[in-house]
């Protein structure tokens, strides 16, 4: 569990850290470094988009390289991600496939 199983123990330990006057610092990825493009949960959860329709959804929000960020929040427990086959996953017609894609080629930044 990459999410909140790994942060939630990280984070206990950084402040037992700061209580022993250790220095912390804490950096938050947001606007075109966010995980989650604008809008991405509701693509998700709500639809299974094309790329096509989410490049669109992300175009008329003016959302910053929406597919060149370096990791992204997939909502897997509750989007149906991990109820996908392998041909699902990478179909590069979607918006799930083409980051699954573009994960496993390491593929450069678009733009």
């Amino acid at each position: 569990q990459l999410g909140e199983g790994i942060s939630h123990r990280i984070l206990k330990d950084m402040i037992r850290a700061q209580k022993k006057n250790r220095t912390m610092k804490v950096f938050c990825f947001h606007g075109p470094e966010s995980f989650v493009p604008e809008g991405l949960d509701r693509l998700l959860l709500h639809s299974s988009p094309t790329i096509k329709q989410a490049m669109e959804h992300w175009t008329s929000k003016q959302e910053q390289a929406p597919l060149d960020r370096i990791a992204y929040h997939l909502f897997n427990s509750n989007s149906g991600i991990s109820s996908m086959n392998r041909k699902e996953l990478f179909d590069k017609n979607t918006l799930i496939g083409t980051l699954y894609t573009r994960s496993f080629l390491n593929a450069p930044p678009e733009g």
